[in-house]
């Protein structure tokens, strides 16, 4: 009797710790199934969340904040983007051409070279950006304006500087004509450099100033104004592309 007692315990005890290991089994099976749905759908909503941003940031063009233009920026780092680390998307931005006031500058002429400008290898194109002529609208508005005018489309604008001012990228005739006396370029590399320039500022750009003396200077900086010790420089620095985002 005393050994069916015995054995009837070793079982009963080999049972239970049988339906706890299950139990267990189960649990952690129940947790890691819970833990990768949740995770799969963590994933699909920062993608879908994610999408929505760029498109909302494409579709008003320079209306991304600097700190979503920050935050892509790295997280395209990580993901092996190439140029920029920000923007390889060959990206097609158009825009339209007006004139403001009584010109007298070659309009074929100006609308050619401003397409060189921002379109050559050496320029805007190296962040992953195309820019295109349309006959209205576009994304920003390229204007050839003679000085009054220029004046007049913002408080932050005067007659003797061309501006940026929202969507117009707006070039003063008399600075494309003559360029300024502090430039020591030819005058088609002012002409580069100002389109340039003015279209960075719509690109989200700021100022920038001489890092080095004796080295290019960005195209960001007032070169109309003063080189800083810089060499004159119609096109974006390296760290210049870095920094653009769209």
């Amino acid at each position: 009797m005393s050994k069916v007692l015995f054995f009837s315990r070793k079982f009963a005890k080999s049972l239970l710790t049988k339906i706890k290991t299950k139990k267990v089994a189960y649990m952690l099976v129940s947790l890691l199934l819970i833990f990768a749905f949740s995770a799969k759908t963590y994933a699909n909503w920062n993608e879908f969340s994610r999408n929505q941003e760029v498109t909302s940031c494409n579709t008003l063009i320079s209306g991304c904040s600097l700190a979503y233009i920050e935050k892509t920026s790295i997280e395209q780092k990580f993901q092996g983007e190439s140029v920029l680390g920000l923007v390889a998307t060959n990206k097609v931005i158009t825009f339209s051409v007006e004139t403001r006031g009584a010109i007298t500058s070659d309009l074929n002429e100006f609308i050619s070279l401003a397409l060189e400008s921002l379109n050559s290898p050496n320029g805007w194109s190296r962040a992953g950006l195309s820019f295109s002529r349309v006959q209205s609208g576009g994304n920003f508005t390229l204007v050839l304006a003679t000085p009054p005018e220029v004046a007049a489309f913002s408080i932050g604008c005067d007659s003797y500087y061309s501006c940026n001012a929202g969507r117009y990228v707006i070039i003063n005739e008399d600075r494309w004509k003559q360029g300024t006396t502090t430039w020591t370029g030819s005058l088609r590399d002012y002409r580069h450099m100002v389109v340039n320039h003015e279209t960075g500022h719509f690109l989200g750009h700021g100022h920038r100033n001489c890092q080095s003396p004796g080295s290019p200077a960005p195209v960001m900086q007032q070169q109309s104004i003063d080189l800083q010790g810089c060499t004159a420089n119609p096109w974006p620095l390296d760290y210049e592309i870095s920094a653009t985002s769209i």
